[in-house]
């Protein structure tokens, strides 16, 4: 799980340095994890076929979002902190726990959710693909 480790490791770096989201909570969230032992879209070299090999490179998919509440409007500073949050889109770096070759937005994201409590919230940020190996 390495991979998961170095991939929010590289995105919460990445998010803390836009002064835009100073002070803002946005965490990321796994969406899917490719495992080993299947083929993916981008790999440099090969899955090898033994007991306890690794894979090359995983790829992962994370929501990273800003949630407002719905009773504040959109204003610029909001829309900005959303924007920041694209700052992720090609980034890559090694860390302790792994290499991220690259991030890239799959698709951005905004919608409104109701909460248990009857609160509703809006989500403004992006869905990512983060190709990464692990340490």
């Amino acid at each position: 799980m390495t991979d998961v480790g170095a991939s929010i490791q590289l995105i919460r770096e990445t998010l803390r340095a836009q002064t835009a989201l100073a002070g803002v909570a946005v965490e990321p969230v796994v969406l899917e994890n490719v495992p080993g032992g299947i083929s993916i879209r981008y790999v440099t070299g090969t899955d090898q076929e033994t007991n306890g090999a690794d894979r090359v490179i995983s790829s992962l998919v994370f929501q990273v979002v800003l949630s407002v509440p719905n009773n504040n409007p959109l204003t610029e500073a909001i829309v900005a902190q959303g924007k920041a949050i694209d700052a992720l889109q090609g980034a890559k770096g090694s860390n302790t726990d792994g290499t991220v070759y690259l991030i890239r937005r799959q698709q951005p994201i905004y919608y409104a959710q109701r909460d248990p409590n009857g609160q509703v919230w809006q989500y403004i940020g992006g869905q990512y693909e983060v190709l990464v190996r692990g340490g």
